[in-house]
């Protein structure tokens, strides 16, 4: 007995430590194939038949319509899919917030980022990624439209601004962080041009170089290159790109704030053995400029730009303010009114030309004076307003071209105003500037202001300071009106002034009336007036009112008065002087913004006012200041930096018909 329970004491123990079947991995999901919905695992055999182990719940979608975005993140990354709930996935990896997962997606295989929230039955030891196995995040940049992937081609513009012609935007940066990865890419032809990135700009202090901090990403010669300034000095230190880059994309990465670069290839891995070193940080401040550069004669095209940031695998959440960027735009509002919204614009500030192409479709262009396109009687330089037609034209854009005629002698070249020249003469030099100007963009200007400010002149009693009225007289105006519709049959021909919009004071009246009465005695004789101009540059210094803006109702009685003659109404140069205005800023701005909503609800409610078009894009840039010296003016619907004012939201609300 007691072998025996000796015995059975040791079998018992033997089977005690004796091991359980090892589990057999099951094959990872192939990129082709989801796996099967149930898993089973079996037991070790014994006499009595042992139950199936419960199925794996298989990770699925259980919100309607969860994003798959292309990184782990919902801001920067674009949308591949929305995936119904109850859709299965195969989790491949975790970043932050984020799940990485193929998906069967309009009858294919595709692999993306889900919201980990959005997702349930997810295996809790899925892989962690690091940044650089997933996408870097597309910085929104304020250069898109100037400087991005639709293109930017300019030809010969070192020639037009004077050797060497380089462009960038004091007043448009953007904060970066650390690190950072920019892609670009141009071609172009000629000695020199590229992109220019800059960490520090000059503010018009000493020397152009001086104090800046300046990476040329060019074509140098033939050869790419990128040239860095340091600010301390004309030149710079050179360093070698792979040649074989040229033409195509060329992706950068900055860490240390932009103290070593490295030159990464399509695969993301560096196309260099070593990194570049700069002595002094790239970016010091943590900011990014961007500019062009291009050696006379050059032929500059980009073709390619974006600022690529690490993802933070957070979901961001919209802030409850809406931004103006996700609110539809001035354009998309006013095409549903059967209006045109416009704005004066120039291509010295890259970031207004951005803001100009999402916020207007009308293009009115001051670089059509004899000054700037008439340098002698016999030639012509066509070039600067070239690059606003050639920039209108890419973007689908009409122009209104400011202006044909306009006696003001400070618009006039000396040849012209100081020459001895006999009536005839002078009108000879006038048919053959409108012919050969008007002939130069037929087809790409779609409106002319032929004769601008005649009526305001005479009355006033200033017709000397109307070149053409002194020297020709008033009939200057019915002949630059029909050689400009010989010369263009299909452009609209306008009549343009300033205080014609109503008859709220007696200068107004007499303005507005003795216009009326001009449009009407041309229209009797069959000259073709196609449309009126309204300036509309309420409470400046030339306005008949200085503190008390025009009634809605006489603006919109007066347009539909002068639509009656044959003729469609535009607001050609709309701003709004604050600077008399009492009251603290909020206040001004509230006042601004009724004006430019009453004048704009005028414009709708009459029904023959086809355009509204603002003088200017943001307050910094307006002509109140320094040509005016009016600093605080404040003329326009958005601020010195951008930003969207009260006066902006008064006319989205009109558009919008609130």
């Amino acid at each position: 007995m007691k072998h025996t329970l000796t015995i059975l004491i040791a079998l018992i123990f033997l089977a005690a430590c004796t091991s359980a079947p090892t589990a057999v991995p099951t094959a990872a999901p192939t990129a082709t194939a989801l796996p099967s919905a149930t898993t089973t695992i079996t037991a070790t055999p014994t006499n009595t038949p042992t139950p199936t182990a419960t199925p794996r719940p298989q990770p699925r979608v259980i919100v309607d319509n969860a994003v798959l975005y292309a990184g782990p993140g919902n801001v920067g990354y674009s949308t591949l899919a929305q995936l119904a709930s109850g859709t299965q996935v195969v989790p491949i990896g975790a970043f932050g917030e984020f799940i990485k997962v193929q998906v069967s997606a309009s009858g294919r295989p595709q692999e993306g980022f889900v919201l980990g929230k959005s997702l349930e039955n997810v295996p809790a030891n899925l892989p962690q990624l690091n940044q650089d196995q997933v996408a870097w995040a597309e910085m929104p940049n304020t250069w898109s439209t100037w400087i991005g992937k639709s293109g930017l081609k300019h030809d010969n513009i070192a020639a037009v601004y004077g050797g060497y012609w380089t462009q960038y935007d004091d007043s448009c940066s953007v904060s970066i962080p650390d690190p950072l990865v920019v892609e670009v890419q141009f071609k172009g032809q000629g000695q020199e041009y590229g992109i220019l990135l800059y960490g520090r700009v000059n503010k018009g202090e000493g020397e152009w170089w001086s104090g800046i901090r300046r990476l040329d990403v060019r074509e140098f010669n033939g050869r790419l290159d990128l040239l860095f300034r340091d600010g301390t000095r004309a030149g710079g230190t050179t360093f070698n790109v792979p040649q074989s880059l040229k033409g195509e994309r060329i992706t950068l990465r900055f860490d240390e704030n932009g103290s070593i670069i490295t030159i990464v290839g399509q695969d993301g891995k560096p196309l260099t053995q070593n990194p570049i070193r700069l002595a002094v940080p790239l970016f010091p401040d943590k900011v990014l400029y961007v500019g062009l550069n291009a050696a006379p004669k050059a032929l500059l095209e980009v073709t390619g730009f974006s600022v690529r940031v690490p993802p933070s695998g957070k979901y961001t959440t919209l802030p409850t303010t809406v931004s103006v960027t996700q609110l539809p735009t001035l354009r998309e509002l006013a095409k549903k009114r059967g209006i045109q919204i416009g704005a004066m614009l120039g291509l010295q500030k890259p970031c207004a030309a951005n803001v100009f192409t999402r916020e207007y479709d009308r293009l009115v262009s001051e670089d059509f004076h004899w000054r700037l396109i008439r340098p002698s009687r016999e030639g012509y330089d066509f070039s600067k307003t070239d690059l606003q037609i050639e920039f209108a034209s890419r973007n689908g854009i009409p122009v209104e071209a400011h202006h044909l005629v306009w006696g003001a002698p400070e618009h006039l070249p000396d040849w012209l105003k100081n020459g001895n020249f006999t009536r005839e003469e002078l009108l000879k030099i006038l048919h053959d500037h409108i012919n050969t100007v008007v002939t130069h963009y037929k087809g790409k200007v779609s409106a002319w202001s032929i004769a601008n400010e005649v009526t305001s002149r005479t009355v006033w009693g200033k017709t000397d300071g109307d070149f053409w009225y002194k020297n020709i007289g008033p009939d200057y105006v019915e002949m630059a009106f029909r050689w400009a519709r010989e010369a263009d049959p299909n452009a609209t021909l306008m009549l343009n002034d300033n205080n014609n919009e109503g008859r709220h004071t007696p200068n107004n009246a007499r303005i507005t009336d003795a216009m009326y009465d001009l449009v009407k005695q041309l229209k009797q004789k069959g000259v073709p007036v196609d449309s009126v101009g309204m300036q509309m540059h309420l409470l400046s210094p030339f306005a008949s009112d200085k503190r008390n803006p025009p009634n809605k109702e006489d603006v919109t009685a007066n347009m539909r008065r002068f639509a009656g003659l044959g003729v469609n109404i535009y607001v050609t140069e709309f701003d709004v002087n604050i600077t008399e205005i009492p009251g603290t800023q909020p206040e001004k701005w509230a006042f601004q913004a009724k004006v430019y909503g009453d004048m704009l609800q005028a414009c709708v409610e009459s029904q023959v006012c086809k355009g509204f078009s603002i003088f200017g894009i943001r307050d910094g840039d307006s002509w109140y200041y320094p040509h005016l010296g009016l600093p605080n003016a404040d003329p326009l619907p958005l601020d010195k930096n951008y930003n969207p004012k009260p006066a902006y939201f008064a006319m989205r609300d009109i558009l919008a018909g609130k």
